[in-house]
């Protein structure tokens, strides 16, 4: 959120250093809202409609991730965690379809949490930053599965969403490069400077250090 409030103190003028910008680009998570109460909310709403226990989804979750080859994605492990589940209580035939059925619903809870928790002032300093940078793209680039275009408060400000978890990028995650390079395709920036692109984020490492 401080970071958030430095961009917005940093652009507040037309002629100022970022005026040049033509991508800028957001984290998500413990950027512009908390990621532990977000995704609690999440996995208490998928429990109570599987009538299942947190801790016991939590652990498939955590099996899947830990088989033997190719480490699945977190929202591939949640898909196949709730998959086991149905198959205990009905092992008669694929669970497959249901199984993401129920993720779709775990992660519009996501978002919808993450709306009602946006850290105070959040949406307001991302739509005065789209306000001053009418020209520049604003997208947001994130590990996880939030998606800005997905929530009444943030949509009108982003172009697009990244996610390290998208097919073509996973299984690399910031800090590596692929998620951002992505953004910076999609943007259409190819040689990106300072004067080019920014990005807000909340963590020294998976944030700045590409």
């Amino acid at each position: 959120q401080r970071r958030v409030y430095m961009l917005l103190l940093s652009a507040s003028s037309p002629a100022g250093a970022l005026a040049s910008l033509r991508l800028i680009t957001f984290d998500l998570d413990d950027t512009l809202w908390p990621t532990g109460p977000v995704v609690r909310a999440a996995n208490a709403k998928l429990a109570s409609a599987l009538g299942a226990d947190e801790d016991d989804l939590q652990a498939r979750l955590k099996d899947a991730r830990s088989a033997g080859g190719p480490k699945p994605s977190y929202s591939e492990a949640r898909i196949i965690a709730v998959e086991s589940f149905l198959l205990e209580r009905d092992p008669s035939g694929s669970r497959r379809a249901e199984a993401e059925g129920f993720f779709e619903m775990w992660l519009a809870e996501r978002h919808a949490a993450a709306g009602r928790l946006l850290f105070e002032g959040a949406a307001e300093a991302v739509a005065a930053v789209r306000r001053d940078h009418p020209a520049a793209v604003l997208a947001a680039v994130t590990n996880g599965r939030g998606d800005p275009l997905a929530m009444p408060a943030l949509a009108a400000c982003f172009d697009f969403s990244v996610s390290a978890e998208d097919g073509g990028i996973y299984p690399e995650r910031k800090p590596a490069a692929a998620p951002f390079l992505a953004a910076l395709r999609r943007a259409g920036v190819q040689r990106p400077t300072p004067a080019s692109w920014c990005h807000v984020g909340d963590d020294l490492i998976n944030d700045a250090r590409e």
